[in-house]
Protein backbone atom coordinates (compact mmCIF):
# COMPACT_ATOMS: atom_id res chain seq x y z
CA UNK A 1 0.00 0.00 0.00
CA UNK A 2 1.15 3.55 -0.62
CA UNK A 3 1.80 5.72 2.46
CA UNK A 4 0.99 9.65 2.36
CA UNK A 5 1.61 11.34 5.25
CA UNK A 6 0.08 14.21 6.73
CA UNK A 7 1.24 16.08 9.69
CA UNK A 8 -1.29 18.24 11.49
CA UNK A 9 0.06 21.89 12.15
CA UNK A 10 -2.79 23.03 14.44
CA UNK A 11 -2.17 20.81 17.40
CA UNK A 12 -3.36 22.00 21.28
CA UNK A 13 -7.00 22.45 20.34
CA UNK A 14 -5.96 23.90 16.57
CA UNK A 15 -7.89 23.09 13.57
CA UNK A 16 -6.10 21.62 10.88
CA UNK A 17 -6.77 21.13 7.49
CA UNK A 18 -5.12 19.14 4.80
CA UNK A 19 -5.61 17.92 1.18
CA UNK A 20 -4.06 14.08 -0.12
CA UNK A 21 -5.01 12.61 -3.82
CA UNK A 22 -5.16 8.86 -4.39
CA UNK A 23 -5.69 7.17 -7.59
CA UNK A 24 -9.22 5.86 -8.15
CA UNK A 25 -8.30 2.53 -8.31
CA UNK A 26 -5.46 2.34 -6.35
CA UNK A 27 -1.29 3.76 -7.07
CA UNK A 28 -0.67 3.62 -10.13
CA UNK A 29 -4.64 2.96 -11.36
CA UNK A 30 -4.23 -0.81 -10.86
CA UNK A 31 -6.27 -2.77 -7.26
CA UNK A 32 -5.38 -1.58 -3.82
CA UNK A 33 -5.70 1.88 -2.44
CA UNK A 34 -3.74 4.12 -0.13
CA UNK A 35 -2.89 4.90 3.47
CA UNK A 36 -3.51 8.25 4.94
CA UNK A 37 -2.07 8.59 8.32
CA UNK A 38 -3.07 12.00 9.95
CA UNK A 39 -0.81 13.01 12.94
CA UNK A 40 -2.45 14.71 15.49
CA UNK A 41 -1.02 16.70 18.77
CA UNK A 42 -2.17 13.51 21.34
CA UNK A 43 -1.71 10.68 18.77
CA UNK A 44 -1.94 9.44 14.74
CA UNK A 45 -5.40 8.69 13.35
CA UNK A 46 -5.35 6.01 9.93
CA UNK A 47 -7.41 6.49 7.56
CA UNK A 48 -6.97 3.39 5.46
CA UNK A 49 -8.08 4.25 1.76
CA UNK A 50 -9.61 1.41 -0.56
CA UNK A 51 -12.04 0.97 -2.88
CA UNK A 52 -15.63 0.75 -1.66
CA UNK A 53 -18.20 2.99 0.30
CA UNK A 54 -17.09 5.94 2.27
CA UNK A 55 -18.37 7.86 4.99
CA UNK A 56 -19.11 5.64 8.01
CA UNK A 57 -18.79 7.46 11.38
CA UNK A 58 -17.08 5.80 13.69
CA UNK A 59 -16.16 7.45 17.26
CA UNK A 60 -13.69 6.33 19.96
CA UNK A 61 -11.53 4.44 17.04
CA UNK A 62 -7.84 5.15 16.33
CA UNK A 63 -8.37 4.12 12.99
CA UNK A 64 -11.17 4.51 11.36
CA UNK A 65 -11.71 3.44 7.55
CA UNK A 66 -12.86 5.52 5.08
CA UNK A 67 -13.50 3.77 1.00
CA UNK A 68 -13.97 6.90 -1.18
CA UNK A 69 -14.99 6.70 -4.74
CA UNK A 70 -15.38 10.35 -5.25
CA UNK A 71 -13.76 13.26 -3.94
CA UNK A 72 -14.67 13.33 -0.45
CA UNK A 73 -13.63 15.67 3.05
CA UNK A 74 -13.52 13.96 5.76
CA UNK A 75 -13.83 16.08 9.69
CA UNK A 76 -11.40 13.91 12.42
CA UNK A 77 -11.69 15.18 15.86
CA UNK A 78 -9.56 13.45 18.53
CA UNK A 79 -10.72 14.49 22.59
CA UNK A 80 -8.51 14.14 25.22
CA UNK A 81 -10.76 12.08 27.79
CA UNK A 82 -8.60 13.72 30.57
CA UNK A 83 -8.76 17.18 30.09
CA UNK A 84 -11.56 17.44 27.38
CA UNK A 85 -9.03 19.33 25.34
CA UNK A 86 -9.88 18.72 21.82
CA UNK A 87 -8.09 18.86 18.11
CA UNK A 88 -10.30 18.82 14.54
CA UNK A 89 -8.67 18.40 11.58
CA UNK A 90 -9.93 17.87 7.73
CA UNK A 91 -8.75 15.78 5.25
CA UNK A 92 -9.91 16.60 2.03
CA UNK A 93 -9.17 12.98 -0.09
CA UNK A 94 -9.01 13.93 -3.72
CA UNK A 95 -9.71 10.90 -5.57
CA UNK A 96 -7.31 11.06 -8.82
CA UNK A 97 -9.68 9.32 -11.52
CA UNK A 98 -7.88 8.25 -15.06
CA UNK A 99 -7.84 10.70 -17.03
CA UNK A 100 -10.36 10.36 -20.43
CA UNK A 101 -8.64 11.77 -23.19
CA UNK A 102 -10.36 12.37 -26.31
CA UNK A 103 -9.00 10.98 -29.85
CA UNK A 104 -10.20 14.19 -32.01
CA UNK A 105 -11.39 17.37 -31.63
CA UNK A 106 -12.46 20.32 -34.25
CA UNK A 107 -10.89 24.08 -33.85
CA UNK A 108 -12.85 25.30 -36.24
CA UNK A 109 -13.98 28.30 -34.42
CA UNK A 110 -18.12 27.06 -34.23
CA UNK A 111 -17.69 26.55 -29.95
CA UNK A 112 -18.26 22.88 -30.31
CA UNK A 113 -15.01 20.79 -29.46
CA UNK A 114 -13.01 23.62 -30.28
CA UNK A 115 -10.50 22.67 -27.71
CA UNK A 116 -9.14 19.63 -26.97
CA UNK A 117 -10.90 19.01 -23.40
CA UNK A 118 -9.31 15.81 -21.32
CA UNK A 119 -11.55 14.86 -18.59
CA UNK A 120 -10.24 14.43 -15.19
CA UNK A 121 -7.26 15.90 -15.38
CA UNK A 122 -7.30 19.05 -13.61
CA UNK A 123 -6.91 16.87 -10.42
CA UNK A 124 -2.99 16.37 -11.49
CA UNK A 125 -2.06 19.80 -11.72
CA UNK A 126 1.58 18.94 -11.89
CA UNK A 127 0.88 16.77 -15.39
CA UNK A 128 2.95 17.30 -18.04
CA UNK A 129 0.89 17.43 -21.91
CA UNK A 130 3.06 17.15 -25.14
CA UNK A 131 1.95 16.72 -28.18
CA UNK A 132 4.14 16.46 -31.19
CA UNK A 133 3.79 16.26 -35.18
CA UNK A 134 4.86 13.33 -37.22
CA UNK A 135 8.32 14.39 -37.60
CA UNK A 136 8.48 14.43 -33.80
CA UNK A 137 8.56 17.83 -33.72
CA UNK A 138 7.14 19.26 -30.07
CA UNK A 139 4.12 21.77 -31.09
CA UNK A 140 2.26 21.64 -27.82
CA UNK A 141 3.60 21.71 -24.57
CA UNK A 142 2.18 22.05 -20.42
CA UNK A 143 2.51 21.71 -17.03
CA UNK A 144 -0.48 21.14 -15.46
CA UNK A 145 -3.80 21.31 -17.76
CA UNK A 146 -5.13 24.36 -16.60
CA UNK A 147 -5.94 25.83 -20.37
CA UNK A 148 -6.69 23.13 -22.57
CA UNK A 149 -4.80 22.83 -26.43
CA UNK A 150 -6.66 25.14 -29.28
CA UNK A 151 -4.99 23.33 -31.79
CA UNK A 152 -2.44 26.50 -32.10
CA UNK A 153 1.17 26.02 -32.27
CA UNK A 154 3.21 29.48 -32.42
CA UNK A 155 0.94 31.84 -33.76
CA UNK A 156 -0.80 29.74 -36.23
CA UNK A 157 -3.45 26.89 -36.52
CA UNK A 158 -1.77 23.66 -36.89
CA UNK A 159 -3.26 21.68 -39.84
CA UNK A 160 -5.99 19.10 -39.86
CA UNK A 161 -4.17 15.81 -39.41
CA UNK A 162 -3.09 13.36 -36.60
CA UNK A 163 -0.56 14.43 -33.94
CA UNK A 164 0.60 12.26 -31.01
CA UNK A 165 1.01 12.82 -27.08
CA UNK A 166 2.45 11.61 -24.08
CA UNK A 167 0.53 12.79 -20.92
CA UNK A 168 2.72 12.06 -17.71
CA UNK A 169 -0.38 12.46 -14.98
CA UNK A 170 2.55 11.73 -12.10
CA UNK A 171 0.38 11.05 -9.05
CA UNK A 172 1.61 7.11 -9.15
CA UNK A 173 -0.16 6.90 -12.65
CA UNK A 174 1.97 5.92 -15.76
CA UNK A 175 2.54 8.38 -18.85
CA UNK A 176 -0.14 7.97 -21.01
CA UNK A 177 0.19 8.05 -24.65
CA UNK A 178 -1.80 7.80 -28.43
CA UNK A 179 -2.85 9.86 -31.19
CA UNK A 180 -5.13 12.80 -31.56
CA UNK A 181 -6.77 14.23 -34.52
CA UNK A 182 -7.42 17.49 -35.99
CA UNK A 183 -10.44 18.25 -38.14
CA UNK A 184 -10.73 21.74 -39.01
Amino acid sequence: MKKLSIEAIGGNGGNTERDVGVNEHGPGGGGGGGQIFYAMSSGTVNVNVKNGVAGKTQADILSPTASPVETTTYILTATDKITGCSSIGAINVLVHKKPEIPNVFTPNGDSVNDYWIINNLNTYTDCTVNVFNRYGKKIYSSVGYATPWDGRYKDGEVVSGTYYYIIDPKKGRKPISGSITILR
